[in-house]
């Protein structure tokens, strides 16, 4: 594959469900004791894209019953 016809991953954001690739999103994943930012995208696990702080602070408490329901 040359680098102009190579597939770009796109995911959605979890609070306002806007498309983007998936370099330009941040993923969260759920922890023991609170929500994490993966900065490097590669821990393991289930997470979650998000496309801005805005989006992250509108859904926390949606992250912390996901946590709460985990224990």
């Amino acid at each position: 594959m040359t680098p102009s016809t190579a597939h770009t991953p796109v995911r959605s954001c979890k609070a306002c469900r806007k498309k983007l690739p998936k370099s330009k999103l941040q993923r969260w994943i759920i922890s023991a004791d609170q929500p994490k930012l993966d900065e490097k995208q590669n821990i393991a696990g289930r997470g979650t894209y998000l496309c801005s702080m805005d989006c992250y602070n509108s859904i926390k408490g949606h992250l912390t019953q996901l946590m709460q329901r985990r224990r």
